[in-house]
């Protein structure tokens, strides 16, 4: 059975099988993509920590458990990209990597399962109803309902949550991001999780 091995930008990140390439050369030099997450991190990295910052200032407890979270999501993230960075350049360890749908470059991952199941696309629906969210509960609360006093978190949480929602479509979809009612319904539930957190 064919195995894939999902790449981002070049990097690879999973567990399965593989064949090796005899003609690819470990990469001495961190690459773009590489380095493109890398600087994500850190910016969500500011972000993370000027909500855990602004909760931190008005007692809102609760509001520092979630951005302390998300710190841990990051640092998955880091993890993962350091991960893949020693498989490029261990041949043994790069052969036994790989992610199910996984040999297939991002960009095909999203032109695939992504835009043609129902979990995929409630990723994407979700991750843009989040992100409108992020826009009005910084720039006018009061039109959906929001607390004002907790623009900045809900900011903040909306903002982040398209990360950890495609995080959550690979974990329970992966690895042959197959549709069925159960993930359904697992992705609908992590669509709503945030407004369940802003509006509690």
């Amino acid at each position: 059975m064919l195995h894939f091995i999902m790449r981002i930008g070049g990097d690879t990140i999973g567990v399965g099988k593989s064949t090796p390439n005899p003609l690819s050369e470990p990469q001495v030099f961190m690459s773009l993509p590489r380095a493109i997450g890398y600087l994500g991190i850190t910016l969500l990295l500011a972000l993370a920590t000027f909500g855990i910052f602004v909760a931190f200032t008005k007692h809102d407890w609760y509001g520092v458990f979630v951005m302390v979270g998300f710190l841990g999501i990051l640092a998955f993230f880091w993890h993962a990209l350091r991960a893949a960075a020693k498989r490029e350049q261990d041949p043994a360890l790069r052969a036994a990597s790989g992610l199910g749908w996984y040999g297939e470059s991002l960009s095909a991952l999203f032109r695939g399962p992504v835009l043609h199941t129902f979990e995929g696309l409630t990723v994407v629906c979700g991750s843009v109803i989040s992100l409108l969210y992020a826009v009005l509960a910084w720039f006018s609360p009061s039109m959906v309902a929001l607390n004002p006093a907790r623009a900045s978190i809900n900011t903040t949480l909306f903002c982040l949550w398209p990360i950890l929602l495609f995080v959550v479509y690979v974990r329970f979809c992966g690895p042959h991001f197959r549709q069925s009612l159960y993930t359904s319904l697992v992705m609908l539930c992590a669509v709503g999780v945030p407004f369940y957190i802003a509006y509690k």
